[in-house]
């Protein structure tokens, strides 16, 4: 009976919480809408200075809601573990937003910026990731290694150019998929 009763307590938290967002002292986390995303992304692989389909990865955002890091505000005093009902740890985990270049620059993994006209940069792995999307039509993706168009919906690739990648690299898009639905969800919400 107790745990009937414990189960209609329930409030979705995996669904939608955002109590960091409300117990941050300094406005530093936010609540953003994105459209649920599924995709299988290409793996691609450089051989003999070609991109060959290598395989494909399952992409997906599934939660409505989600929170970003405004990390210019963020002193990480710590509130927002705290406080997170499923032991998140949402000021390191979370998307990190960037004003400073130099900050931004300084990070390895995980930092987004919003460079203006429809575009995002983001770090993965030590690396600056770009992708512009103009009004219509596909996503300009440029990585280390290549730049290519990716369809806007699917982020299959439409087109691809090597740049210095060499022969025997796995290249995958990811981040750009990463990127686009970030940038998505922040500028339309």
């Amino acid at each position: 009976e107790e745990a009937r009763r414990e189960a209609g307590r329930c409030l979705d938290c995996d669904q939608i919480c955002s109590l960091c967002v409300g117990v941050c002292p300094n406005v530093a986390l936010m609540t953003y809408e994105t459209a649920p995303v599924r995709a299988t992304l290409p793996v691609l692989a450089v051989s003999n200075g070609a991109l060959l389909a290598e395989g494909s990865t399952p992409f997906a955002v599934d939660q409505r809601l989600q929170v970003a890091v405004l990390t210019d505000l963020c002193n990480e005093c710590g509130n927002c573990v705290t406080a997170c009902p499923t032991s998140g740890r949402p000021y390191p985990d979370k998307p990190r937003l960037y004003l400073d270049r130099a900050d931004f620059e300084a990070q390895a993994s995980n930092s987004f910026m919003l460079v203006g006209d429809g575009a995002i940069e983001g770090r993965f792995d030590g690396a600056t990731h770009r992708v512009q999307r103009g009004a219509d039509g596909p996503l300009e993706y440029a990585a280390p290694g290549f730049r290519a168009l990716l369809d806007r919906s699917t982020f299959s690739v439409l087109d691809a150019t090597l740049t210095d990648a060499p022969d025997g690299a796995l290249l995958t898009t990811q981040p750009a998929a990463v990127m686009a639905t970030l940038l998505a969800g922040i500028t339309g919400s």
